[in-house]
């Protein structure tokens, strides 16, 4: 009996030339909904090799997208409708978001041109100063959110009284050594010098101030 094997399908190169042609006819074009829905509806479901995902990394690699087509897919999202009132403002990710995230991120190392490109847009924010704004932005709404807690739960983020006898244990009969205790010495000194010792101290009194008033304030308006 003859066994007939199938070949892969191949276009020749008129079938693809012409295919060619009709696509850039299309170009830029609008794609109507209907049709959008229709090639929607064919592609939900479907679930990539991990072949397939790789070839299409690897075309991907190296596409640089232009400033103008940027601004373009910034504003397609933007215009995309969204719940009324929809922000992230006060929003938390699930315990099942954030384990699924964990789960993407592990494994997962940056290729030395990622980590070139990170120090350079790092030394460029430090350089225009927006790092300094951003850090100071966080550093303030991280220290308004700790006061109100404090100030509602005055045990918020203090040790309970069985910690601070583990760590009194724990720490009992320790010395350091002379090594350490110069070194130690030597950090002080030289944030003296350099004016951050004194920038900490006045940091911690100013906090216990903005403490106190907090407290005031919202037992006056209780």
């Amino acid at each position: 009996m003859e066994t007939i094997v199938k070949l892969p399908y191949r276009h020749s190169e008129e079938a693809k030339a012409k295919m060619r042609k009709a696509a850039a006819g299309r170009k830029g074009r609008p794609v109507s909904a209907e049709t959008r829905a229709k090639i929607s509806a064919a592609n939900k479901g479907k679930v990539r090799s991990e072949e397939t995902r790789r070839k299409m990394s690897e075309a991907r690699k190296g596409v640089i997208i232009s400033p103008e087509t940027r601004r373009k897919m910034s504003e397609m999202m933007k215009a995309r409708p969204r719940p009324e009132g929809f922000t992230m403002k006060g929003r938390k990710h699930s315990a099942e978001s954030r384990q699924k995230m964990s789960l993407v991120q592990i494994g997962r190392q940056a290729t030395p041109e990622t980590i070139a490109k990170r120090k350079l847009a790092f030394e460029r924010s430090k350089a225009d100063g927006s790092y300094e704004k951003i850090r100071k932005k966080i550093s303030e709404s991280h220290k308004r959110l700790f006061l109100e807690k404090r100030a509602a739960d005055p045990n918020y983020r203090r040790h309970t009284p069985e910690a601070l006898e583990k760590l009194r244990l724990h720490n009992l009969g320790r010395k350091h050594t002379p090594e350490t205790k110069a070194k130690m010495k030597a950090n002080i000194q030289a944030r003296k010098d350099n004016g951050s010792f004194a920038k900490t101290i006045e940091k911690r009194r100013r906090l216990r101030e903005e403490r106190k008033a907090l407290a005031l304030s919202l037992l006056s308006d209780s």
